[in-house]
């Protein structure tokens, strides 16, 4: 069995906080796929800085 430090205990064993509000799930997936374009972009110009495959 694998000891788990407080974080993951909390996490593992307590009750999530219900939200108040639903998701606005097209925003997240805006947000996301904001995040993944920028995370994209950099490593293809870093890709080009550095002559990486």
């Amino acid at each position: 069995m694998i000891m788990l430090n407080p974080f993951a205990a909390h996490l593992r064993y307590e009750p999530l906080e219900a939200l108040d509000e639903p998701l606005d799930r097209p925003a997240l997936r805006n947000d996301v796929q904001a995040l993944h374009d920028h995370v994209q972009m950099a490593v293809e110009l870093m890709k080009s800085i550095t002559g990486a495959v």
